[in-house]
């Protein structure tokens, strides 16, 4: 799709989105605008796919602030449980490839702490792994791959690796590999139902990225350990969450840092770095501002 036609309708899908884009390139520069744009016009192929992402977008971004409103004044999260998440959202496809995907993957972009996120994944984790892969050919896995954008940066930086990507959502699925296949990774990525929790036997990899999924579980403990044991000796994690941030599907509130520190270490893992940011500015945990916080990990 044209690189002007993409600025076009994002500048005229209102005030709210236009300025969001604004202040994306403001925040970034004008090489984050060209590299944006790029991604857009392979991922989308056409205008009509792009305005329905926007207006996919713009459902997902509204009833976000309507539950986070709810939840500042309850300081609970709406959802009772996995079995309501899936019943509510994965397993409703028409919802997730028409909302909550592209809701997600355009987020990556419009929203200033998972831009930020995202620089911490590039600059302070990927960045490291580059001289490995000049040397080798990695493994990764994505577990709860989403829309797959952090399989395709992880493409996008390093020179020799093969993705696996494990989801419980068949819409998530099709929409990573959708998006792998159109940015020229397909013969290099692969994508499984695959749900860590109820296996016997856990595949290992050089890496393992896991983002925003431990507040969509009852018992993210569990889940830290099984992640754990999916790295090689010498292995690393790159392992997100969101904290204060109501989602139709968020189960378990995570409200502060050191409720996800103290997770990760009761696994046996180590902390290497870890950064935490914000969603906008003059913020702070006191005031349930919603916030990602993100950790580099070794056995």
């Amino acid at each position: 799709m044209d690189q002007e036609k993409i600025v076009g309708i994002l500048e005229g899908a209102g005030p709210f989105l236009s300025k969001s884009y604004q202040s994306a390139v403001t925040l970034n520069g004008m090489s984050w605008r060209d590299a944006f744009l790029m991604l857009i016009s392979k991922t989308f192929k056409t205008e009509e796919e792009f305005q329905a992402a926007i207006k996919g977008y713009k459902k997902f971004i509204f009833e976000s602030m309507r539950l986070q409103e709810e939840f500042n004044d309850s300081g609970r999260y709406q959802c009772t449980g996995y079995q309501e998440a899936l019943d509510t959202t994965y397993n409703d496809m028409e919802y997730m490839l028409s909302e909550y995907l592209p809701g997600l993957f355009l987020s990556n972009f419009l929203w200033p702490h998972h831009v930020r996120q995202h620089n911490f994944y590039t600059n302070q984790f990927l960045s490291e792994l580059k001289p490995r892969s000049q040397e080798k050919q990695l493994k990764f896995c994505d577990v709860g791959v989403g829309t797959g954008y952090y399989s395709l940066m992880t493409f996008e930086e390093l020179s020799h690796v093969s993705g696996t990507a494990y989801d419980i959502s068949d819409a998530s699925l099709a929409f990573a590999n959708q998006l792998i296949a159109r940015n020229g990774y397909a013969q290099n990525f692969e994508a499984k139902k695959f749900d860590i929790l109820t296996e016997n036997t856990l595949p290992k990899f050089d890496f393992v990225i896991c983002n925003e999924v431990l507040e969509h579980l009852e018992r993210p403990q569990d889940f830290i350990h099984c992640l754990g044991e999916m790295l090689e000796d010498g292995g690393k994690m790159f392992l997100t969450a969101a904290l204060n941030a109501a989602n139709r599907d968020h189960i378990y509130l995570y409200e502060g840092i050191e409720d996800i520190r103290n997770q990760v270490l009761e696994s046996g893992l180590k902390i290497l770095s870890s950064g935490s940011f914000y969603a906008y500015g003059g913020a702070s945990r006191s005031q349930r501002t919603p916030e990602v916080a993100a950790f580099i990990i070794a056995r």
